[in-house]
């Protein structure tokens, strides 16, 4: 009779690890885990290895579905991990900086602390043209900063915001005056 799909499942992590690590077959080691998955999606280890793969391999559309599949099946921590990797993928390897802006303001909304999506999500929104939301997203983090030099890089970087990319030269003196007001040295 045909195997158990628990055997089968067994069968090929095996054989996917063999051809990943000792006959250094990539594409087949994928098949493998790709097999693993459409008989038991819930197979966490095999969707990682699969990650590892596409990655490795350049392949960004496999490697943004992996993660997706991934994500609707991990909490917490991974769920934090495997967001911010959707995220640099779509930015990077699709060049989606819609969907790669909606993916940082997610792991944002769950972590306002997270300075790497912060970070990017900054660099996002300039890159995209989008001023008024850059300005908005470094307003609420000033709001919340106490660290008396993040405050004067937010001041300065909202200044700079308001005064070249919205030309509201007036507003943007308010920003660079509470940053030479926190620090009379920085220029």
């Amino acid at each position: 009779g045909a195997a158990e799909p628990a055997d089968r499942v067994g069968f090929l992590f095996r054989l996917g690890q063999l051809c990943q690590e000792r006959l250094d077959s990539l594409d087949r080691a994928a098949s493998a885990y790709e097999q693993i998955l459409t008989l038991d999606p819930e197979h966490l280890a095999s969707a990682r290895l699969l990650e590892g793969l596409y990655e490795a391999a350049g392949a960004s559309d496999k490697l943004y579905a992996i993660l997706q599949h991934e994500l609707e099946r991990v909490t917490g921590a991974e769920r934090e991990r495997v967001l911010g990797k959707m995220a640099q993928v779509s930015d990077e390897g699709l060049e989606d900086l819609d969907r790669s802006i909606e993916l940082y303001r997610e792991l944002l909304a769950k972590n306002p602390r997270n300075d790497q999506a912060f970070a990017a999500l900054e660099g996002l929104l300039e890159r995209a043209g989008r001023p008024e939301e850059l300005r908005t997203l470094l307003a609420d983090r000033l709001a919340q900063t106490l660290e008396p030099r993040e405050v004067v890089r937010l001041n300065e970087q909202l200044g700079r915001v308001v005064y070249r990319l919205l030309k509201q030269p007036e507003a943007a003196v308010a920003y660079f005056k509470a940053a030479l007001d926190r620090d009379p040295g920085h220029r």
